[in-house]
């Protein structure tokens, strides 16, 4: 049995790295997931703040060696999340470690803090070592994108092999907008944004709520945890919507808007677009690479810009059919094929 070393299973909406957990499981159906939930006694909240993450990847590594050590681990291989597998020790392991990257540490601090915000210096030096020390310690190293690939070689001088994420595109799929508005009671007659992340600047909600005052007769429709009151009358919060229901808010939607700063590969843009739903994203991550039919990159982070993206994409009668593309190059079967081949070598 296959093992995944990770952060957490438990939320119901869960960002990028829970939902690639749940997608490793259906390439390795007896996957066993071990987590800080995992741990009957382990409390995260009291934990020291500025190491919270690298001790909790400490404990689960301690966790899974004690509980696991009596079993023949050289026919495994042991899989980690970011920075969980820093603290396992190849002598101990006796297994193939492959360290998955999500995005990097040290790249994102510098690309979306400021200096003046002391969190800079916690995640751009502390967790950034961490992340390499885990990294270094795998026998293969798996990036979500070539741009996450980029960043750990610029960073942390280590290669990797690029395994773009899955989607499930049996789920996330085109269907009638008005029916999706029907279900989710939102108005026929009006023009739909959607924007899917938590309300920060990180993923640039500040962006969001800059076109929500300029664009008062848009109704802005975000999906966000934790939920927080606009005070913005067109924007609609919706909150703790698992993945599996995300499609039909996507359906209803007419732009999806994903200013997000710094992404590893970003699940948002193409949920949307294999629902048909155009795209105005940031010059990050996977549409860094893609670039699709009928959606806008834009580098940079004025708002104005986005505005008139915007405008653009709303005008716009007909439908691009984005899906068939997002299909073949995001789907299980060749997230499947890849890791497999990984392993085979």
């Amino acid at each position: 049995m296959n093992s995944l070393l990770t952060f957490t299973t438990k939320s119901s909406f869960k960002g990028g790295v829970g939902v690639y957990s749940d997608y490793l499981k259906k390439v390795f159906p007896s996957l066993r997931i071990v987590s800080c939930d995992s741990i009957a006694d382990f409390n995260l909240r009291n934990q020291f703040f500025l190491l919270r993450e690298p001790i909790a990847a400490k404990a689960v590594s301690e966790y899974f060696l004690k509980k696991y050590s009596d079993k023949n681990l050289a026919e495994q291989v042991i899989f980690t999340n970011g920075m969980f597998g820093w603290a396992l020790k190849k002598k101990e392991v006796n297994a193939k470690i492959v360290s998955i990257s999500h995005g990097c540490y040290a790249s994102f601090a510098d690309t979306a803090m400021k200096k003046t915000n002391p969190d800079y210096y916690r995640i751009r030096f502390l967790y950034s070592f961490f992340e390499k020390k885990s990294l270094s310690n795998a026998d293969v190293r798996v990036s979500n994108s070539v741009f996450t690939q980029e960043k750990i070689l610029e960073y942390y001088g280590l290669d990797s092999k690029v395994i773009y994420n899955a989607i499930d595109t049996a789920l996330f799929k085109p269907s009638d907008k008005n029916k999706a508005r029907q279900l989710l009671n939102l108005p026929l007659d009006k023009k739909i944004v959607i924007f899917v992340g938590r309300p920060n600047k990180t993923k640039g909600f500040d962006i969001i709520e800059a076109l929500a005052k300029e664009q008062k007769d848009v109704l802005f429709l975000c999906v966000m945890y934790p939920e927080v009151v606009s005070v913005y009358k067109n924007i609609i919060v919706k909150s703790n919507i698992p993945n599996n229901q995300l499609n039909n808010y996507y359906s209803a939607a007419d732009v999806c808007v994903f200013p997000s700063r710094y992404e590893g590969f970003g699940y948002v843009p193409i949920e949307s677009l294999a629902c048909n739903t155009p795209v105005i994203a940031s010059n990050t991550g996977i549409m860094k690479e893609i670039k699709p039919k009928g959606s806008i990159v834009i580098e940079g982070f004025n708002p104005s810009d986005y505005s008139v993206a915007l405008d653009k994409l709303l005008v716009k009668k007909s439908i691009i059919d984005s899906s068939e593309f997002i299909k073949e190059k995001f789907s299980i079967l060749k997230f499947c094929e890849a890791y497999k081949k990984l392993l085979e070598n």
